[in-house]
């Protein structure tokens, strides 16, 4: 898959009317296919206050909820003009569409015009297993892929669940009644239930660190926020001063995701449980003593 940034890599600014800038942060994500063509996805979200993901300033009287027209049909700005939108394509993206051709142009922005964005959501899991099945990597998504800490959660959820089933199975295997277990899942559900209990913690802390607090934090805990990254920024844990920058922390040290999100509690709205609070609340929704569990 390669990742295309408008303009070539550098930020993307579009003029708008009365002269002021308005920029979009949209990128395309190329994927190659059978019979040598190639899936495009364009991905972008609607611009926020003060300033959009490109760095573009917002004035008051813009409209922060703007989407950028390539991701939301009919395209206002090309609605009737099917150039328009060959030519926007073409200028921000042009490592992609100056070397295509005028057929698969055109083939590219009837697809544009007829169909409609997808909207990503967010969804946490409560638990990573239910019977025998068990759900790995899921805190991968809730990262971006330049440092690489999704994948490297992804090798940690496969580490810990082998753990758990070494656990499980360590004084297992001197049992006449060894396979039995392991068909009923008598051994294997108990086990899956300690990789919910250990992992889904993590999962939670690697989310709300990597989206924020959900809803609106007091003045009070903005201020906070602000001053003790300003501090981190600076000194990043020298002297004793602040620590590591947030990404720091995530990418290149050996504490855990929940560790850093409770040491955060007073910059995030909810306080993040403790380990004993997420294992009995794991082990209320799937119980490991029964067969249906």
């Amino acid at each position: 898959v390669t990742l295309l940034i408008p303009g070539g890599g550098k930020k993307e600014k579009k003029k708008k009317k009365g002269g002021k800038e308005k920029g979009y942060s949209t990128t395309a994500f190329v994927e190659p296919v059978r019979d040598g063509g190639a899936c495009i996805l364009f991905a972008g979200g609607r611009r926020s206050k003060g300033s959009d993901s490109s760095g573009v300033e917002v004035e008051e009287d813009d409209d922060v909820n703007a989407i950028d027209p390539i991701l939301a049909p009919p395209h206002p700005v090309h609605r009737g003009d099917r150039g328009s939108l060959a030519l926007d394509l073409t200028e921000r993206f042009p490592l992609m569409f100056d070397t295509m051709s005028r057929d698969d142009l055109d083939a590219t922005v009837t697809q544009l015009l007829s169909q409609g964005p997808s909207r990503a959501s967010s969804v946490r899991c409560n638990a990573y297993h239910y019977r025998c099945a068990a759900l790995l990597g899921d805190a991968a998504h809730a990262t971006g892929g330049v440092s690489g800490q999704g994948v490297n959660s992804a090798f940690v959820d496969a580490q810990v669940l082998g753990d758990c089933l070494d656990e499980a199975f360590a004084d297992a295997s001197s049992s006449p009644f060894f396979f039995a277990d392991i068909a009923a899942g008598v051994k294997i559900r108990p086990a899956l239930l300690a990789y919910s209990q250990r992992q889904v913690p993590e999962g939670q802390a690697l989310y709300d660190l990597s989206f924020g607090a959900e809803g609106e934090l007091s003045v009070l805990r903005k201020l906070r926020s602000l001053l003790a990254n300003a501090r981190d920024t600076i000194f990043g844990g020298k002297f004793g001063i602040g620590r590591p920058v947030l990404q720091v922390q995530l990418s290149s040290t050996l504490k855990s995701f929940s560790d850093i999100r409770r040491v955060r509690n007073k910059y995030n709205g909810e306080k993040f449980p403790d380990q004993d609070e997420w294992a009995k609340k794991i082990s209320e929704i799937y119980p490991s003593g029964t067969a249906d569990s």
